[in-house]
């Protein structure tokens, strides 16, 4: 599998676009932070959402493995790389996991790059501060968030491999990645809603009591535990609840993305054993 790996990552399609979902990173990552700082007087709201622009690349990382997985796959079964591997004396096994590693590679590289970025121009212009994390917390976002990006480079792997060439590939991974993305905002908007609402009562005596109403829509006990899981347990619904910091369980992170990897590597793997290569 090493010989797959190397030979998958020198091959000149998947350097250049490694290479250009890098450079696109930086540019993002520089344009989101730069563009918050001069558009901002740097109050105390603004340095709040820090960590969302630190994490920001979570819910964004989706198109970015989706395309250079589909590339990935999609070249190789319209060239027939695939069958000169396996005529080679490769397994299927071989060529799956090979692909996957490539593709986890190339979305960890992204999400480095990102961190990178943002910690080098985020940090000097608004303070560590503005980060609104402890040290051990900030540690264990970061591991769960580049987890989350190893999770959603099993599920392109794959849905990919299911494909027969680049544009159903594409199509498929994309799709896939917006419907997990918008499951876990819709999810989320219930999730978020607080407990109790802002208001205010006007009296005689006082005309600016404040006043707290119990909010309806609110979820709690067993159902909000359940509803977070849910969340976490597709690697879009990370992305949104990283992005937004509003997770309350952290351990649902890894291990969510745990199962996702497990599972998605065990099916894909036995699904592309038995599929006929044309």
């Amino acid at each position: 599998m090493r010989k797959l790996f190397r030979a998958a990552f020198y091959r000149t399609e998947n350097k250049k676009m490694i290479r250009i979902e890098l450079v696109i990173a930086v540019l993002l990552s520089a344009f989101i932070i730069l563009n918050g700082y001069f558009q901002t007087n740097l109050t105390n709201a603004y340095i709040y959402k820090l960590v969302a622009r630190f994490f920001g690349y979570s819910p964004l990382m989706g198109p970015f493995i989706a395309v250079f997985a589909a590339y990935l796959w999609g070249t190789d079964y319209e060239y027939g790389t695939l069958r000169n591997k396996l005529i080679c004396g490769h397994t299927r096994e071989e060529v799956y996991f090979s692909n996957l590693l490539l593709t986890i590679c190339a979305g960890l590289s992204t999400a480095l790059i990102w961190l990178i970025v943002n910690g080098m121009l985020g940090i000097p212009l608004l303070g560590t501060a503005s980060l609104n994390l402890s040290l051990g917390e900030m540690a264990f976002y970061i591991f769960s968030s580049l987890l989350m990006v190893v999770a959603l480079s099993s599920v392109c792997c794959l849905l990919a491999s299911l494909a027969e060439n680049k544009n159903s590939a594409t199509l498929l991974c994309l799709g896939a990645v917006a419907a997990m993305v918008i499951i876990g905002m819709l999810l989320y908007d219930r999730f978020a809603e607080p407990e109790l609402l802002d208001g205010w009562m006007w009296s005689d005596t006082d005309p600016t009591v404040r006043w707290h109403p119990q909010n309806i829509k609110f979820i709690g006990g067993t159902f909000r535990i359940l509803l977070e899981f849910l969340i976490c347990l597709t690697p879009g619904g990370q992305g949104v609840i990283l992005c937004e910091e509003g997770v309350e369980h952290l351990i649902f992170l890894p291990l969510c993305s745990a199962f996702v990897i497990f599972s998605t590597s065990l099916i894909g793997s036995r699904s592309f054993k038995k599929k006929n290569l044309k």
